[in-house]
């Protein structure tokens, strides 16, 4: 098992079930049951056990963490989440050139009101 290749995959993976559960009707608690289950898996414990300090491994054990509380709201877990997983250096590291349309994602947390070049306000991503 290459670590590094592991956690790649895991990173990927993670940012799949949350692009999935953005959709609207979609179950966002299972989402959250998905994401603890891929990052509180053995073999994800291995690979962050033996991983060079990275990254990838401070994202993944961040998101641990975040997934550690059981008490918190699903949309709050993925509100978190996204803050940790959704990061220009992590997507960096994961070969996500910033050129293409991750600046107009339209996740909770970016999305906000400007005014355009003709005064009209529309909803943009910073």
């Amino acid at each position: 098992m290459d670590p590094a290749t592991s956690l790649d995959d895991a990173a990927r993976t993670a940012q799949d079930i949350m692009w999935a559960a953005l959709s609207p009707g979609s179950a966002r608690a299972a989402a959250v049951v998905k994401l603890r289950d891929l990052l509180w898996s053995t073999k994800m414990t291995r690979a962050l056990a033996i991983s060079s300090d990275n990254c990838l491994a401070f994202a993944l054990r961040q998101s641990r963490i975040a997934l550690a509380d059981t008490s918190a709201w699903p949309d709050k877990t993925l509100s978190v989440l996204w803050t940790i997983l959704d990061n220009p250096g992590l997507n960096a590291a994961l070969g996500i050139p910033q050129a293409t349309d991750a600046a107009r994602r339209n996740h909770p947390w970016r999305w906000r009101v400007v005014a355009d070049d003709n005064n009209r306000r529309s909803h943009n991503v910073a």
